[in-house]
């Protein structure tokens, strides 16, 4: 049976330098959480613990699952809707979203079920799961090893809520993304990211409010054509 132990910082870190090296690096996973995270956690978070740096100030915890150490960071200002999990690999799970089940333990604030991003450490992508935001757009949230390996996560997310919506398709093309605000006749540029769904995001939150509109496109068209128009925080077409 998986047990799941939370630790102080100390403690964790003490473990984390013992680890063997064959140990594997993190795996990441991105859920959304509720504000009662604050309450639903046993220990008190941990702020700002190391000199990184950080996208904004971040509060973490420590935990355990068996003999799997974990840390949660919520980054608050910038997105405290958010929390980032990291785990060692499994070396035992077939594919590796397969870790997601283990995460089913943590609190209800974290919804571990409905998971907005899950990294894989193979070099190989062959299909791609994708996961549908309200805002108007599809974001890719897993890039599977093979179309069963997608397939499985893909039933496993359905089986814990039907109504976010689902699909597969192929894998997003390495390039990067502008976001242009159309001012009167200017074209101006507001910003550029290398995954797609941080720019349609960017751009969504740059609409909100204002009158102007905005497109989301590739810097390399030939590699991908799409391009997205948003207005008042939300895709309005895909051309």
């Amino acid at each position: 049976m998986r047990r799941l132990n939370w630790l102080g910082r100390e403690a964790f870190l003490a473990i984390v330098d013992s680890r063997p090296r064959t140990v594997r690096e993190w795996q990441y996973f991105a859920f959304e959480v509720y504000e009662v995270i604050y309450s639903d956690l046993p220990t008190f978070y941990t702020e700002n613990p190391d000199d990184e740096s950080f996208p904004s100030s971040v509060r973490r915890w420590y935990g355990q699952i068996d003999d799997r150490q974990f840390v949660i960071d919520v980054y608050y200002d910038a997105f405290p809707n958010l929390c980032q999990v990291r785990i060692p690999y499994s070396d035992v799970c077939e594919y590796a979203w397969q870790t997601l089940l283990d995460l089913q333990l943590l609190p209800c604030s974290i919804q571990a079920s409905q998971s907005v991003g899950i990294s894989n450490d193979s070099g190989l992508r062959i299909r791609t799961v994708f996961r549908r935001d309200d805002r108007g757009f599809d974001s890719p949230i897993y890039n599977g090893t093979s179309e069963t390996d997608a397939q499985t996560l893909i039933r496993f997310l359905r089986s814990q809520n039907s109504a976010i919506g689902y699909s597969l398709g192929e894998p997003e093309p390495d390039v990067n993304w502008v976001v242009i605000e159309f001012v009167g006749h200017s074209r101006i540029h507001r910003a550029r990211y290398h995954c797609r769904t941080s720019a349609l995001g960017v751009g969504c939150e740059m609409s909100r409010g204002s009158e102007n509109e905005f497109v989301v496109h590739s810097e390399s068209p030939d590699r991908d054509p799409r391009r997205f128009w948003i207005r008042n925080g939300g895709v309005t077409k895909l051309a």
